[in-house]
């Protein structure tokens, strides 16, 4: 619980989120919207924005680092995209169009 204590120090995120993260991972390891191996754990609400969210397991989608920039932030990390699951949505549905 100390790495969980000095995380929580230094970024302001609750010492509870790599557990849930990795947790999260486990349970979902491919990428929601390409299907590759997932690298992170996107928040579909900011923390910034809803800290309460944090580590709500409806806030979370499993997503590799080109989705979590490309989809998840509309590829600004200043941004967030607020339409994620309808963009997943017409990204996939395109993918099942195309001839293998």
């Amino acid at each position: 619980m100390i790495f969980g204590a000095i995380y929580s120090a230094m970024t302001g995120r609750s010492s509870k989120w790599p557990k849930v993260r990795d947790a999260h991972l486990a349970a979902n390891p491919r990428c929601v919207a390409c299907g590759q191996q997932a690298d992170t754990v996107h928040h579909l609400r900011p923390v910034a924005v809803a800290p309460a969210m944090e580590l709500d397991a409806n806030n979370l989608a499993s997503v590799c680092d080109d989705c979590h920039f490309c989809i998840g932030h509309i590829c600004n990390w200043q941004l967030w995209n607020d339409l994620f699951w309808q963009s997943v949505q017409v990204l996939n549905r395109g993918r099942r169009g195309k001839s293998g």
